[in-house]
């Protein structure tokens, strides 16, 4: 016999929407008591957490963990597009899912896209089956990134986000 212990379990979606910045957009931030992923389909986007900025590049996702205050934005000159899936789980989660940006295969953007549609079909008439299956495929893409990746540090490097890691960092200290 094979026991499984579960490692964490999703109890929530929020939110799942497509959006996209025009070049210089800035979305100022926020923290929320819920898991944030973004996940860049075009363009380049900015992410700041914490005192880190990173750059997202296409086929890239990004994880927020609860009350982790981030800000996003488009410095490049197309569009930067992604989709957003923030959600709830039963327990603390790994903080190596919050550091870092991940490469997202095929395997994983089926996953997102799968989850998406079942949220958008049954949002506003959910019934138990469909919940737990988008659930369970959100936990599966989470499982699989947290067991087959370590994620990249992709700082974004400029002036301007040197001034923003000496801010955060005179702010903490």
């Amino acid at each position: 016999m094979l026991k499984i212990k579960p490692l964490f379990k999703i109890t929530a979606f929020h939110t799942s929407w497509k959006a996209n910045f025009a070049k210089n957009h800035l979305f100022a931030g926020e923290s929320h008591n819920f898991w944030e992923m973004v996940y860049v389909t075009g363009g380049k986007l900015c992410v700041s957490k914490n005192e880190k900025v990173y750059e997202v590049e296409p086929g890239n996702a990004v994880f927020f963990a609860p009350m982790e205050f981030h800000s996003m934005w488009n410095n490049d000159e197309a569009p930067a597009e992604f989709i957003i899936l923030s959600f709830s789980l039963d327990r603390e989660l790994s903080s190596t899912l919050s550091d870092g940006v991940f490469k997202i295969t095929k395997t994983e953007e089926k996953l997102i896209n799968s989850v998406r549609t079942i949220y958008r079909s049954t949002r506003d008439l959910p019934d138990k089956f469909s919940s737990q299956l988008a659930a369970n495929r959100m936990e599966e893409l989470i499982l699989l990134l947290l067991q087959n990746q370590s994620p990249e540090k992709k700082y974004h490097i400029s002036i301007g986000a040197t001034n923003y890691n000496r801010i955060i960092s005179f702010l903490y200290a």
